[in-house]
């Protein structure tokens, strides 16, 4: 079966900025690039391949996108799986369904607590995404992670989600969760502090933070 150059280019691209390029230049498959798209992950033996599919689900077919970002995201041979996983969940959220959407935070939520580095930042990044009002006792829990820009990105989660609930229901979900009650109280006042006329400093907690992701050949597993 030949592949077209667009496709090949995408699906042997090492490289995530040129892979981004080779995406944008595909504006439809073929019934021979879907048959392929379909072959690497059955065979999820190609690292380069898979993850490239697993950044951009929207090159997956329908019918087996969310399955093969849910492999992913539960894959543990091949790391860089995951984090493709949870990068391209994070830009489809919109085409998510409420369950599934339900089922990918949950799961973040079970991983992020011994996750590390840009695992757990882009981790951060999807979960606040999919996360529901009702998961904030948990989120709450998970400030104390070690990772400075996973907490930044899950207390500005926190602050956005409550902004309209106000600062009584803010208070509550953080009593709801197992963050000492110190560290409870100096969130309500911060959470205090943010409002129409906050200063630009204090409004950049509300800031989602992004980090490199690295190439495949950039990462040892």
């Amino acid at each position: 079966m030949k592949l077209n150059p667009r496709m090949e280019a995408f699906i042997f691209s090492k490289d995530l900025d040129e892979l981004l390029q080779a995406r944008q230049a595909i504006t439809a498959l073929d019934e021979d690039d879907e048959a392929v798209v379909r072959a690497v992950i059955k065979e999820w033996s190609n690292p380069q391949s898979v993850a490239n599919l697993l950044f951009h689900p929207s090159l997956i077919p329908a019918d087996i996108r969310v399955a093969t970002l849910l492999r992913g995201l539960a894959e543990r041979g091949v790391m860089y799986y995951v984090l493709a996983a949870i990068v391209g969940f994070g830009g489809m959220v919109p085409e998510l369904s409420s369950a599934e959407r339900e089922e990918v935070a949950t799961i973040l939520l079970d991983f992020l607590p011994n996750s590390t580095g840009v695992l757990a930042q882009r981790a951060s990044v999807t979960l606040s995404g999919v996360a529901r009002e009702a998961d904030a006792p948990k989120i709450f829990s998970l400030l104390d992670h070690a990772d400075e820009t996973a907490r930044h990105n899950l207390r500005a989660w926190l602050f956005r989600t409550f902004e309209k609930p106000g600062i009584e229901a803010f208070t509550a979900a953080a009593a709801r969760s197992t963050l000492d009650a110190e560290a409870q109280a100096a969130l309500v006042r911060e959470f205090a502090e943010i409002g129409p006329g906050a200063p630009p400093e204090v409004k950049r907690k509300l800031l989602t933070l992004f980090s490199y992701i690295p190439n495949l050949d950039e990462v040892k597993e």
